[in-house]
């Protein structure tokens, strides 16, 4: 007989309708999709290994999406902030980078066909765009690629 868990799921009416809206969003992302689907399986009783076995994942998956839902509804099935360093850089910077690095140096009174990572470095240097050093640069643009 298979063991209940510890956290059974009971959905009000628009719990159920706003997770059935995300199970069928084609458009939503994968991972959104799966928890959705999760909770309404386990809203109908089922247990975590056989919701693992439908969601392709493993039981401690569905253990741990079932947990914060109760413990949060659906707000506790988004993702929470990854530990780390933040971003020393901010995206409308990099994004600044990388419009500078697409032009022709040309544009730029440079008498080259393309720039050199040493060359682009002292660009946005001189243009005040960042700080940011020459292998880091060279990182976010490899990143775009």
């Amino acid at each position: 007989m298979a063991r209940t868990s510890r956290y059974p799921i009971e959905l009000g009416e628009a719990d159920r309708d706003e997770l059935a809206r995300r199970a069928g969003t084609p458009t939503l992302a994968y991972r959104d999709v799966q928890r959705a689907r999760m909770i309404l399986y386990a809203a109908e009783g089922l247990a975590d290994k056989e919701i693992a076995v439908r969601c392709d994942c493993h039981p401690d998956v569905v253990s741990k999406w079932r947990r914060r839902f109760c413990e949060q509804g659906i707000e506790g099935l988004t993702d929470k902030p990854r530990a780390g360093r933040p971003r020393r850089f901010p995206p409308q910077q990099v994004a600044d980078v990388v419009a500078v690095a697409c032009e022709l140096p040309v544009k730029h009174d440079r008498p080259l066909g393309r720039f050199s990572r040493t060359e682009l470095h002292r660009l946005v240097i001189e243009q005040g765009v960042t700080e940011a050093s020459a292998t880091t640069i060279w990182r976010w643009l490899h990143d775009r690629s």
